[in-house]
């Protein structure tokens, strides 16, 4: 292994390990403060310097992309404000580890979604991944009492956190048919507008500091590690990873947490971490699959473009015109919020 590519497994394990920490110390930090003052304080801390490294990576045409407000809104709206209070409020009544667990269904929710609107093809292998992940997470929300599910329902916690990854799923469906924008550019115009639209919310709602040590030292580590540490270092590790592998880093998400939630003194039970196998494992077929399917794709329509050259380009996502690469774009935007 190259040294290159050492740093960039490096980067890419640290970046999903800051987003780790969001599960564990998300709940801390809304149970000392409101949810609206929370988003508020965490992106725009962020906001600043997200713009200036963007200004230097990507030099965009700040005036051009403008011209794509509308659009970005619409982002704004489900990425970062609508996912943002969901993933909070969720953290306050359910763990950080089966949030994990939820949101590690969102690649198999995505692929389902395609294929229903975008008419993606999905095979019978994939069917049996989504459907091994689904059942895994059932018995981990459960712990492996089924019947509890049917006769209770989920916790407030775990629906909300079923809402994160719909209005993810939404976002990433939008996202794929949208303009040519580079993604540091697209994220730093969204946060802007969230900022802009959150402030009068934040005021209004009477802005809270954290009322505890814990809360304080929670947000300080939310609106550094995961808003901008993690961003840069699974964008300088994704250069050097082929975007199949540097997706499945997200994977780590879950087993982080299970380790910070073991570390942290609460008990993880048996029928949790083989939900936690089962999801994994069925996200996983799910994606592979995919990405095999993209390549097979690509590779006829080179084929037919040398023959007849007579195809249009597929719709780029944030400058990525390759599905795979796409899922893993649209995740690293989902981790950093």
């Amino acid at each position: 292994m190259t040294r290159n590519r050492v740093l960039a497994v490096t980067a890419l394990t640290f970046a999903v390990l800051f987003w780790s920490g969001n599960f564990m110390l998300g709940g801390a930090a809304v149970a000392s403060m409101s949810v609206t003052s929370l988003m508020f304080i965490k992106w725009a801390a962020a906001l600043i310097p997200l713009v200036v490294l963007t200004h230097f990576i990507e030099r965009p045409d700040w005036l051009g992309v403008l011209r794509h407000w509308k659009f970005l809104l619409v982002l704004s709206m489900l990425g970062i404000i609508g996912y943002g209070f969901m993933f909070y409020e969720g953290l306050r009544t359910t763990s950080g580890f089966n949030a994990s667990l939820i949101t590690a269904l969102n690649p198999a929710m995505i692929v389902i979604a395609a294929s229903i609107f975008l008419k993606d093809r999905i095979t019978r292998r994939g069917i049996l991944g989504i459907a091994i992940a689904l059942i895994g997470a059932l018995w981990a929300l459960s712990d492996g009492q089924l019947g509890i599910l049917f006769s209770h329902g989920f916790g407030v916690g775990d629906l909300w956190m079923f809402g994160v990854i719909s209005v993810w799923t939404a976002y990433t469906l939008i996202i794929r048919w949208g303009p040519p924008i580079p993604p540091l550019t697209s994220t730093s115009l969204q946060v802007t507008i969230a900022v802009t639209i959150m402030a009068p919310i934040a005021i209004a709602d009477g802005m809270t500091l954290p009322s505890t040590t814990a809360g304080a030292w929670s947000l300080a580590y939310i609106a550094i590690f995961p808003s901008i540490g993690a961003y840069i270092l699974y964008n300088y590790g994704s250069k050097e990873i082929e975007p199949g592998q540097a997706g499945m880093f997200l994977n780590l998400t879950v087993v982080f947490t299970a380790i910070f939630t073991v570390l942290s003194g609460q008990p993880l039970s048996m029928a949790q971490l083989v939900g936690a196998v089962l999801i994994l494992g069925g996200v996983a077929m799910t994606t592979e699959l995919r990405s095999r399917g993209v390549g097979k794709r690509r590779k006829a329509a080179d084929k037919a473009d040398k023959n007849e050259d007579t195809l249009d380009p597929a719709p780029p996502f944030d400058g990525v015109t390759d599905s795979a690469q796409h899922i893993r774009v649209a995740s690293q935007h989902w981790q950093s919020d």
